[in-house]
């Protein structure tokens, strides 16, 4: 999944991705532009789904936490990676399984210009 969560109370868009992003892979990063809104998958938990283009300017990808999911015992990321976009190839074989993460990969290829 990507990183991801809903806003916090007199939070506005920029200030949730950046927040979200900090908590579960320990960056800091830059919101450069919405790239698109979808509808969530019918068993997801938001009504849509929001994916902004950002940029990196601090840190290094490790697991953090995911607040929402600690009442689950699952309050840790287990993993984080980067995918290649360029190179569907290369993907870790367990994200075809990925019900909304793997469709959304493609589109995001799509979207910035990496689908051929």
């Amino acid at each position: 999944m990507f990183p991801g969560g809903g806003r916090e109370p007199d939070e506005d868009a920029e200030a949730c991705v950046r927040r979200e992003v900090h908590e579960e892979t320990g960056l800091t990063v830059t919101v450069e532009r919405l790239l698109w809104a979808t509808p969530d998958i019918p068993e997801g938990g938001y009504t849509w789904l929001h994916t902004y283009l950002c940029r990196v300017v601090a840190g290094d990808a490790q697991c953090g936490i995911d607040p929402d999911d600690a009442h689950d015992g699952l309050a840790t990321i287990r993993d984080v990676a980067w995918f290649d976009l360029r190179d569907p190839a290369q993907w870790n074989p367990e994200l075809a399984a990925a019900k909304a993460t793997h469709p959304l990969m493609h589109q995001l290829r799509s979207l910035l210009g990496y689908a051929s």
